[in-house]
Formats: C-alpha cells, structure tokens, sequence
C-alpha cells in the first residue's frame, strides 16, 4: 500500500484524498471584525489610485503603505450564505498577519479566484499564498511579507514551496526531466532557500490537485517540529523537513510562528480559516510523503500538559443565542448558568445546560459590570461591582440580587461607603460572602488589597487582615479549604498602565488560622482572567494583558501537591466574563476576544473533565 501510495504521488496526475482525522477541536481564525489579525501593506503600483509619493513599477522598491494603511480596503470581510468570507481585491500587495504564533499545528484554509488582476502581475497567472512560521519584522520580503515560508495558491501550482526572506527546507526532488525540481518522495534530498552551498529557490508540487477557478479549495498545512506538509484538496503534494532560518553565517530551525495570507495583484477569497494543534502527523499521511513514521512533537517543546484531561474545550451549538457581552458575571444556579451585566444594560442569559437552549430574564436595574457574581440560597448575588462608563465607573453602593424563581432583581445589602469598589473577587463560603480586593476608582487607579465578610445571617459586615497584595480584575475562589486570589492586575490609567501590571502572586486565605500567605505563582500572568475550584483544584482561565489577543490559557493548581498544570485551552481566548464547573464539564461563556472590549463574544465552550 505505501509504494502506491508514493507511486502516485511521483506522477502529476490527482492522487484520491486520505481520510485524516485529529481529535483536538478547531479553533476559528476568521471573524467579521478581523479581530484576530492585522493588515500590513506594501507598495503601491504607480498606476494605483491614491496619493502616495512611495509607487514604483515593479512594486518592490519604493516605500510601503505600512501597518494598519489600507486606503483601497484590499482586506475586508463579507457574509455569503450566513459565513464570513475573507475578500482580497489584490490591487496592493499585503499580508493579513495572525496576532498569535503557533507550533505545532494543522493549518486549514478554503480559497478561490475571483476575476480581478492587478499590475505588475496584470498578465501572470493569478497569486496568493498561505505563510506559515512568519518571524521577525513586516517588510522583510520585498518591504511586505514577514520571515517565512509559503505554501503557494497560485493557478495551476498550489502547494508549491517557497522561502522567504532567509529560510531554506530539505525536500526531496526529481533531479532531471521534465518533472525537474518537483516533490517526489523517493527523490533526491535538496535544498532549497537560503543556503551555504548548492540549492535552489523554489520547489514545485507533487499531484495537482487544485480545482477549477470559481470553485472552492481547501489548502492544509501540517507542522511538526521542523517538518511541514502541504496538503491540497486532501491530496498531500510536498513534505518539507530540516525547516530552518538564517542566524549569522549559520542557521537555527523554525518551527513556529505567525500565519499570513496574501494579497498579489490578484482577487481572491478565503473561508473557513481555523488551526487546531497536533502532536505528531497522522500516520497514513506521514507514509503518503515518505517519511518513515509519524513524527512525533520533541520532548520539552511544548508546556506540560494534563495527560488525563484527554478531551477539549467544545464549542456548543445551543438553541438561541445570549446578547453579546464583557465585563460580565457567568455562574450556576439551581441547575441553570446565569449570564449577567456587562457593559450595556440588557437581558439575562438563562443557559439550561438539559436542553442545550438559551433563554432570556430579567434587565438589571441599573448598568452593572466588573463583578464575579455568586449564588446564594437560589439567588444571584452581584457584590464588588461597578457602573458607569470607562474610565470613571463607578462601585456599586449596594448589593445587587437577581433571584430567578420570580425573574426579579432587588436591592440587596447596603456596602459600607469607605470599603465600596469594584471588579473585586467575591466568593460564598460557609454562611459568608466573601470581597477581596478591587479598585476604588474605576481603571484610574486606586486598586486596594481589602478584605471584607458579610455574614449572610446578622447582616453585617466584618473587615478581615488585608490581602497580601492588592490587585483588581481577577476571580476569587474556595479550594482546599483556603480562599484563593489568582491572577489580576493593578490597573492605573492615571500611569498610562491599564493592562501591563499584572500580579504573578497567589494569595491564600487559611479560614482556620485567619492568616493569609503567598505559596506560589501563576504560570500565566493576566488580568480579566476568571476562576473557579474543582475539588482541591483552583482553576485559573482566560485573561487579557500586553498583548493584542485575549488568553485561551487554562490553568489548575493542585492545592494539595502544590503543583500548576495546564488544561486544554479555550476554542476562543476570552476575557471578562466567568467560569464553572457542573455535572463533570467546566464551562465559559461570552467574553470579549481581544485585550479591550471588541469583539463581544457570544459563545458557549464545554470541557469533559477527566
């Protein structure tokens, strides 16, 4: 079966696609507001209609638009039959560049050509590509693309190879006749890209498998380590290994990076943009392109994950959809999830996790957000919160209570006015309500370590030994038998440092001693992150931070052993909203997808936990 296999795969006829399969769950890359990308754009051609002294002819000397500059909108989005679909008019050369890097992956893209064509390629064939492992800075090829390597999408050689800008891959070759330089898997091992000695610049495809123009194609790329397979329409067409970059007068391999999608004078779309991670190639489609065996992930390559959590986050598919929100409260009730507040004043989203369907409830009476909600005695109690518009918000005077038998919110316990702030941790542990610390002045400043009980029989309130550090936007939670304060910031808009501070520290509140300590640091430090406890587990999730994209990170702390683990991370990174266990899963909702407020997310994800 394998010699037919690279039998096939030697001639230039379609080979039959392989079944493949991955059990880690896709994660989008495509979305209406590109909020997982940004634009880059190169030289404009001197027949370009706009006012730019930097044109030239040949569209690579001369001065490019730059990042975040598209004047002629090349790079929009658009929906078709309910799917956002990626339009690239080509009419400037660019790239659309993932924020994110990534190692270790399957890569998977739907593209076709449309009709337009540009100078200087006006009377070529039509061009794009799919680059992978981009490093370094924009610009470095032809002052528009990054570092890295390509899988072409042009007519008539999708899946071809090319490095870019100082990197170089062994792939194995016909050496002669008119298939010379194309992919054979029992060829010649070749260089080609940047080199010290003999080597070429480009290395074209196996089988063609590519669809006629106007139909769709599905491009993947597999990348294990420092090997790489092109697959087009199923049908695996080169293998890459040895994938490496120039250092010095030397190399280094390359074996992660950001994502492009070109724009080459050519008018094209993209679909269905997602990547899930892989630990090693399947096995029939490592057979497919020659190599011995499925290449396995490199030990130490990758942080240590649980091995008994075997599944992934799932994103649901319920009945009805919840109103977009961040800055929100997420948790369970009565055998309901209760998704609360944010930045708008807008209905409840009432999940029933039984039927898999949303439904809506009661709007609060005021705008509320930057709170961790909590159930007590069948009842939502909303403490520790804020209202009001950025940066001046607010805390609440009171404490908010949603109770869901009736679809009615109240006006609950009165918060002392000298302890009141908000996007603090609040927890319920045995009879007591429980605030820890937050911010006093909406995101300028004032973050406080304070730590508060409402005791939920007298109804008063009692000021406990402060926190060991102060800090807002974070979760609290109750794990063997301690009160945990993980992750969070200090946020100081009056310093220009909304995002950046965040706290590494884990406080630990010993109920039976009264005393507080510091027994360890988080992995991944953030804020607007949210936690939860699973047994003797703290459960750290989400976040924002310095950088553009949201945390996906989900991590656990044995309070037991003292050890941090990392879980399957989200679908979608996420931050300000809430996490929950139930029946076995743990599960989040809403959020915003970037550092900021934008996109709104409006999904549901769902871990099985081991």
């Amino acid at each position: 079966m394998r010699l037919r296999i690279l039998l096939l795969l030697a001639t230039t006829c379609v080979s039959a696609p392989l079944a493949l399969g991955e059990d880690a769950p896709w994660r989008e890359l495509l979305d209406p507001e590109l909020s997982q990308w940004e634009l880059y754009m190169g030289i404009p051609h001197v027949s370009t209609p706009i006012e730019w002294q930097g044109k030239s002819e040949n569209c690579r000397t001369g001065k490019p638009l730059g990042l975040g500059n598209d004047p002629l909108k090349v790079f929009t989005t658009r929906q078709i039959d309910g799917e956002t679909v990626l339009h690239i008019s080509g009419q400037v050369y660019g790239g659309l560049t993932s924020l994110e890097e990534f190692e270790d992956y399957q890569l998977s893209v739907e593209t076709r050509w449309l009709d337009k064509k540009w100078p200087p390629r006006a009377d070529t064939l039509k061009d794009s590509g799919v680059l992978y492992h981009c490093v370094g800075d924009h610009g470095a090829f032809w002052k528009v693309w990054m570092r890295c390597l390509e899988c072409q999408v042009q007519q008539g050689d999708f899946g071809d190879f090319y490095p870019l800008a100082g990197t170089a891959a062994d792939v194995k070759l016909n050496p002669s006749g008119k298939n010379r330089n194309r992919f054979n898997p029992e060829g010649k091992s070749t260089v080609v890209g940047a080199r010290n000695g003999p080597g070429i610049g480009s290395a074209r495809r196996g089988p063609n498998a590519e669809r006629p123009d106007g139909e769709w194609n599905r491009v993947e790329v597999y990348t294990v380590g420092d090997k790489a397979i092109h697959v087009v329409n199923g049908v695996p067409v080169m293998l890459l290994e040895n994938t490496r970059q120039k250092k010095g007068d030397g190399f280094e391999p390359l074996t992660k990076g950001k994502i492009q999608i070109q724009s080459e004078a050519a008018e094209i779309e993209y679909r269905r943009i997602r990547v899930r991670p892989i630990r090693r190639f399947p096995a029939e489609l490592a057979a497919a392109v020659g190599l011995e065996a499925p290449a396995a992930q490199p030990a130490g390559s990758a942080p240590v994950k649980d091995q008994a959590a075997e599944s992934a986050w799932q994103t649901l598919d319920p009945r009805g959809v919840p109103d977009k929100r961040h800055e929100c409260g997420f948790v369970e009730c009565g055998g309901k999830f209760y998704l609360l507040g944010g930045r708008r004043q807008q209905s409840i989203g009432i999940y029933d996790p039984v039927v898999n369907a949303w439904t809506e409830g009661a709007i609060p009476p005021v705008e509320v957000h930057h709170f961790q909600a909590a159930a007590v005695d069948g009842e939502v109690w909303i403490a520790g919160g804020m209202t009001g518009p950025y940066p001046n918000e607010k805390p609440l005077a009171n404490v908010l209570i949603y109770d869901p038998k009736q679809d009615r919110w109240r006006q609950g316990p009165e918060i002392p006015a000298d302890r009141r702030r908000g996007a603090a941790g609040a927890v319920l542990h045995d009879g007591g309500l429980y605030l820890v610390g937050g911010i006093v002045d909406g995101h300028n400043g004032g973050f406080i370590p304070w730590f508060d009980r409402y005791d939920l029989k007298t109804g008063k309130w009692t000021r406990l030994p402060d926190a060991p550090h102060a800090r807002d936007h974070f979760h609290a939670a109750v794990a063997g038998g301690a009160l945990w304060a993980a992750g969070g910031r200090t946020t100081s808009k009056d310093t220009g440092k909304v995002f950046e501070l965040t706290i590494d520290d884990v406080d630990r509140y010993d109920f039976e001693t009264g005393k507080w300590s510091t027994p360890t640091r988080i992995p991944t430090p953030r804020g607007g992150s949210f936690a939860t406890s699973v047994g003797d587990l703290l459960i750290v999730a989400g976040g924002e931070s310095g950088r553009p994209l949201a945390h996906d990170e989900v991590e656990a702390f044995d309070t037991q052993t003292g050890q941090w683990r990392s879980l399957p991370r989200f679908a979608r990174g996420r931050h300000g909203t809430g996490i929950l266990s139930f029946d076995g899963r743990l599960f989040v909702a809403a959020g915003s997808g970037r550092r900021g407020g934008n996109p709104e997310l409006d999904s549901i994800e769902a871990l099985r936990l081991p």
